[in-house]
């Protein structure tokens, strides 16, 4: 009897055992699973990980050349800025110039207007006088001798 009762606790035992050892199957196969997704979920976690890195190089490549960009359009901005005071200095000097020309020709003209005057003037004056001298020298002689009278 007491044999029967150790057999019964050993195939009790052998039971609990199977079962543990069935559990202990299963949750190595899921840890085996969750392993599996940790290691892909690494493996992409290190990919992403690399594509951000270039990315960064990317951008720091990019941002490089942007500050250089700007610097040269800085430059670039300075010297239309020189150009620009230059252009208008030249402006402002052609424009007193063009001043000082306009007021020379009205000058000009102003005394161009006055000698043509004069000499209309002058002229007229010359014919007056030849047409005068003209008339006189042809009056007759008696007709002299009686406007003397």
């Amino acid at each position: 009897r007491d044999a029967a009762i150790r057999l019964d606790e050993a195939e009790k035992a052998t039971k609990i055992t199977n079962r543990l050892v069935d559990q202990l199957q299963i949750e190595a196969d899921r840890l085996r699973t969750a392993l599996g997704e940790v290691e892909r979920s690494l493996a992409r976690s290190r990919e992403e990980c690399a594509a951000l890195s270039r990315a960064r190089e990317v951008a720091e490549l990019e941002r490089d050349q942007v500050r250089a960009d700007l610097a040269q359009a800085r430059e670039a901005l300075r010297s239309a800025g020189a150009t620009d005071k230059a252009l208008r200095d030249q402006l402002s000097a052609a424009t007193r110039e063009r001043d000082d020309l306009r007021g020379r020709y009205e000058k000009k003209v102003t005394e161009e207007t006055s000698l043509r005057a004069a000499c209309a003037k002058l002229e007229h004056s010359k014919i007056e006088q030849w047409l005068l001298h003209d008339a006189s020298v042809m009056i007759p002689v008696k007709e002299k001798d009686a406007i003397v009278a």
